[in-house]
């Protein structure tokens, strides 16, 4: 990791608490099938973070975006993993599914998440 990268994740960490509300992340993760209950154990994890959240402007409402889904901007170094189309998020009292996460890199390492969030 190099000077500019550590330094790039601290000014997207900064700026998100700085400027974002608080969100929570929940991630489930799927354990081994157990015969005798005939079911899978899933684990569910919250991740409370700092986001910056908004609205997509209407001319960039095609394709994968939606009308009423947002944009959610995450500092990396903020969370244990990188967040995939499996987990959830809780925006103020409104749970919204993962629909797209495109990761910012500044070098080798991970500066922002960039999330694709649709109400459930």
């Amino acid at each position: 990791m190099g000077v500019l990268d550590s330094v790039a994740r601290s000014v997207a960490s900064s700026m998100v608490g700085k400027f974002g509300q608080t969100v929570i992340l929940q991630e489930k993760q799927t354990g081994a099938y157990a015969p005798s209950t005939t079911s899978v154990a899933v684990a569910k994890f919250e991740h409370e973070v700092s986001a910056i959240v908004s609205d997509y402007a209407e001319y960039q409402v095609q394709g994968l975006i939606k009308s009423g889904d947002k944009k959610v901007l995450i500092a990396a170094k903020d969370l244990p993993r990188t967040p995939t189309v499996d987990w959830t998020i809780k925006i103020g009292e409104r749970w919204f599914e993962i629909r797209h996460v495109k990761t910012v890199y500044s070098g080798d390492e991970q500066a922002m998440h960039e999330l694709v969030a649709r109400g459930a």
